[in-house]
This record gives C-alpha cells, structure tokens and sequence, in this order.
C-alpha cells in the first residue's frame, strides 16, 4: 500500500464560522466545482479550528483544486464572508509553529 501524501491549509475564518459550518460549506463548494469524484480524490478533511483560523487536511495534488474552492465561497446565509489564506505546510508540526507565531 502507498502512503499517501499530504497538505495542511491553514485558513482564517470569521470567528463566528462554526467547525461543522466551515466543513459543508467547503465540501459544498468543492463538490459544484469538481464533482463527486473530484472530493474523494482530494481526501479532504477539516481537522481543527483554533481562536478563528481552521486547518484542512488534503491530498498534496489537490492543494490548488482545494486553494481555489475557498476562493470561490463569497457568502455565507446571505452575507458577505471572506477567507484568507495563511499558509500551505507539509507537515502539522509546521502547522503548530505558524499559528503559534500569530
């Protein structure tokens, strides 16, 4: 079996943007753009929220797929909602160290 590899993107969020909120509203906006198999194949995962930035868990060739689905979401419920991204890291060691610098 391969061991597959993977990506970690760190986002900030607004604050009030749930776990469970956050993880359909970019599977739903993966899904409109790449479809079913598009999702699976990009093993897309919301692993954690911490204060208001979320870490998604992804394929390594799905970064840019899943860097431009996060793009594409401008509402939320009617409301004007932005996302920002913060960092790409290979590693969730990384992922700790940058969001313990902010």
């Amino acid at each position: 079996m391969v061991k597959r590899k993977k990506r970690y993107i760190i986002v900030e969020a607004p604050s009030e943007l749930s776990l469970e909120v956050f993880k359909k509203l970019i599977e739903k906006s993966y899904l409109e753009l790449f479809g079913e198999f598009g999702l699976i194949e990009a093993n897309l995962r919301v692993i954690k929220k911490i204060d208001n930035k979320f870490i998604i868990e992804c394929s390594h060739n799905s970064v840019y797929k899943v860097i431009l689905s996060l793009s594409s979401i401008r509402r939320l419920d009617g409301e004007p909602v932005h996302l920002k991204i913060i960092k790409v890291a290979g590693t969730i060691k990384k992922v700790k160290e940058v969001i313990a610098e902010e």
